[in-house]
């Protein structure tokens, strides 16, 4: 064995250490598993022992390693960083299979779990999922770092809710979601006051709790009436407070909504301390936040009229998402007294059946404002919507791309103005008139699902201004008198009466691409001829038409025959999924 220096250096590995650990062993040679059982138990913990040491010795060589890596040469700091973001996006209990998230990159290296340990904004964000260990561990790494505590408050452990109080005073967003008494019950043991504290959010962990039926609770007095210095962003669903709270002060987001019947079956009387405010109060409580950049309001308006004060303005110049939902009246009466940027979103939707025409001034003025915006570009119409309509605008070209040929997804970008409103006629009167009043000149895409009956007048009643459209999709068996309004003018005469019709008199005289959806084209009758020859006829009557562009249509789950496919693409170039409708029907009321 080597006794110096030098020999240890120049020795080959493999050999210095099969002979070094030899002389270790000599004390159990010869041990057998049929000696003793002592002895046998003896030499396994020998063993043992050995093994452990030379662990320890291959994870310092690892470390030595290790050092020896280019991303060893980042300054701590730095490195860091790099966690803090890659815990963004790999947070812990992201999914299954993923449980720790980002804390897997603390077990690559002494080094970078060293890192990790001495930096304790990593582990702020406390995942209560992860169970109690791994909480209270966050908890302490935290150290007196700002944190934020997200958890489900129903079935929780008393320790959880212990834990949780502890660390409120330097907790800055908080997030409890249950049942709204059962988050009252734990607000009530929270500390009253808090200087850190920025985002809490309370109550449902639905987005949106205007369709849901539940009880409402009131925001415990120990968080409502204190004036949390620091906090920004409110967020109550279930639960409400007092419109003179002093919570309510300096936020620049504020939602509160609350439980309710189906918006178009009316909404419920959701909290009485709510409908027994007057309106004034609401409209200060809002004053006392004029830094609001998002302001939510459902079903938690106060009843009665709104009145009409000329002068009364409320301004509020950072606001970029409007929601209302409620009583026309309200949403109405609230609206017409904000003074917002023309590029904030705004979504009003109207829960009971009173005429919508007093809130037109308001959505006219606020979508013809903002010149240096884009322009309108996108529009989407469904009607009924639950016996209500619904039309949504975007200022962005791309906005219904995703989601053109499934009319009932929504887009994934909130649309710029959305009107919901109930009208349980199923008359399409008040939409054509909303139409009317919207600015729907610039529109070059267009999205409609009418369930209703609708004429090719009503079609170039709601579309007629629209000189921009190049691209329509359509939905429903209202399709088929829309391709007949396409053969018109926008005075409503068939460009087939009209001599040397121009295209700027077509009705949508710039489109060229329409998509065809769940339309069946069997079930359309005229008393003269069948649906497959009057729309091959009308689309030919409209490509006589000087300068209209030549039409791509394309078929989606219609029904159809391959017959009338094939006259279709005479007039159009046509694009089909094959699909002819359910063969049942085509068998029903035959004897076979």
């Amino acid at each position: 064995m080597p006794t110096t220096r030098e020999h240890y250096i120049d020795s080959d590995p493999q050999v210095f250490w099969a002979t070094f650990i030899l002389p270790r062993l000599t004390v159990i040679e010869g041990v057998s598993p049929r000696d003793n059982i002592d002895a046998v138990v003896h030499a396994r913990q020998l063993l043992d022992d050995e093994l452990s040491a030379m662990h320890l010795a291959m994870c310092s060589l690892r470390t030595r390693r290790n050092a020896l890596s280019l991303i060893s040469a980042l300054p701590a700091e730095i490195l860091a960083r790099i966690f803090k973001f890659y815990a963004a996006l790999e947070p812990s209990m992201r999914y299954r299979g993923h449980r720790l998230g980002w804390i897997k990159a603390t077990h690559v290296c002494r080094r970078w779990r060293d890192i990790a340990l001495q930096f304790p904004g990593l582990w702020s964000d406390i995942c209560i999922r992860l169970g109690m260990e791994w909480t209270e561990l966050m908890l302490s790494r935290s150290k007196a770092t700002p944190v934020s505590i997200r958890r489900d408050v129903t079935e929780a452990p008393q320790r959880i809710s212990d834990l949780t109080c502890e660390h409120f005073r330097h907790t800055y967003e908080l997030e409890l979601v249950g049942m709204p008494a059962s988050v009252r019950k734990f607000v009530k043991a929270l500390p009253s006051q808090s200087d850190t504290l920025e985002i809490l959010t309370l109550g449902s962990v639905e987005d949106d709790t205007t369709d849901i039926e539940g009880d409402n609770s009131k925001l415990p007095e120990n968080i409502a009436g204190c004036h949390l210095p620091s906090l920004r962003r409110l967020t109550l669903k279930g639960l409400w407070v007092p419109w003179s709270a002093p919570i309510l002060r300096g936020l620049t987001h504020l939602e509160v909504q609350l439980y309710g019947t189906h918006i178009f079956n009316g909404a419920r009387t959701a909290a009485t301390g709510y409908l027994r405010t007057s309106h004034e109060t609401l409209f200060f409580a809002l004053k006392n936040a004029p830094a609001l950049e998002i302001l939510i309001l459902r079903n938690c308006f106060p009843s009665g009229p709104w009145k009409d004060r000329q002068g009364d303005v409320l301004q509020l110049p950072r606001l970029k998402a409007l929601r209302l939902a409620g009583f026309s009246a309200a949403c109405c009466g609230l609206a017409k007294r904000l003074q917002i940027p023309a590029s904030c979103q705004v979504q009003l939707r109207c829960s009971d059946n009173a005429d919508i025409a007093g809130i037109f001034p308001f959505l006219t003025s606020h979508a013809n404002n903002g010149a240096d915006l884009p322009p309108w570009v996108a529009c989407k119409i469904v009607a009924p919507c639950s016996k209500g309509f619904r039309l949504e605008m975007w200022r962005l070209s791309d906005a219904l791309e995703a989601t053109a040929d499934k009319p009932d997804i929504p887009p994934s970008v909130d649309a710029d103005l959305a009107v919901w409103f109930r009208n349980p006629e199923r008359s399409l009167r008040p939409l054509k008139a909303l139409c009317q009043a919207l600015p729907l000149q610039s529109i070059g895409r267009v999205n409609v699902s009418i369930n209703v009956d609708c004429s090719s007048r009503d079609w170039i009643d709601m579309l007629g201004r629209c000189t921009e459209i190049q691209e329509a999709s359509i939905s429903d068996d209202s399709a088929v008198l829309f391709c007949r309004a396409l053969s018109m003018t926008t005075a409503g005469k068939p460009v087939a009466e009209m001599k040397n019709c121009v295209r700027q008199h077509l009705f949508l005289g710039k489109l060229g691409f329409l998509r065809l959806i769940d339309v069946d084209f069997r079930t359309w009758q005229h008393e003269t001829s069948q649906a497959e020859h009057l729309i091959v006829q009308w689309f030919a009557e409209r490509q006589q038409v000087k300068a209209a562009p030549e039409l791509c249509i394309e078929l989606q789950t219609c029904a159809i025959t391959n017959e009338w496919v094939d006259n279709l693409q005479g007039v159009a170039a046509v694009e089909w999924d094959g699909y002819e409708g359910e063969q049942d029907y085509a068998d029903e009321g035959s004897d076979a």
